[in-house]
């Protein structure tokens, strides 16, 4: 059991991914000329794989940049994965900063962005006030008809309830579906035209 527990864990980290990755970049349909936003980047997967669909688009990937959450992660790292994957100049890695006890607050004015993206990061909050506060400006930043993926662990249903809240259209859950034995599903919608 543990042996295959192992190596399931291993074909997560070293395959699955990047399956993963790409399955949910695949579903935005990009142009090529999209602004993307990425809230919680880590070294830079997501982030990456929306860049490799740009070509005069850009991403900007924010971070806290936590190593307790994912080992040796820094701006540096996710720099240098951009790098080595032929996008480092297409990414701009920053640092997201928790400004006040009210939450997170971009530094983008409102419509900045075609893409919001997030995988694997809200979990992480402290708790739903702090979600609700990052999903409100991820959908803030978001220009008319921009779309917004949130892929994650936990309560997902209620960041489908905030989106819902704010206006989103299409709103739809994914079935839930695993990685590093984690059981995680994605949400998609559209800020109205």
């Amino acid at each position: 059991l543990f042996t295959a527990i192992g190596w399931y864990k291993r074909q997560s980290s070293v395959e699955g991914k990047f399956k993963l990755r790409d399955r949910l970049i695949e579903q935005l349909s990009f142009n090529g000329d999209e602004r993307v936003l990425e809230i919680g980047c880590g070294k830079g997967l997501l982030a990456i794989s929306a860049a490799k669909k740009l070509t005069s688009g850009k991403v900007v990937a924010m971070d806290a940049w936590d190593p307790s959450i994912v080992s040796g992660n820094s701006a540096d790292a996710a720099r240098n994965n951009a790098k080595a994957e032929g996008v480092g100049d297409k990414v701009r890695f920053e640092t997201l900063r928790f400004e006040n006890s009210a939450g997170y607050k971009l530094s983008y004015p409102d419509a900045s962005f075609d893409v919001a993206l997030s995988s694997m990061a809200l979990d992480h909050l402290e708790d739903h006030r702090q979600r609700e506060q990052v999903i409100k400006e991820m959908f803030r930043t978001l220009k008319p008809s921009g779309r917004i993926l949130i892929h994650d662990t936990g309560d997902t249903g209620f960041c489908a309830e905030v989106l819902r809240s704010l206006g989103a259209q299409d709103v739809a859950l994914s079935a839930w579906d695993w990685l590093w034995l984690t059981p995680a599903r994605t949400i998609t919608a559209r800020k109205q035209s």
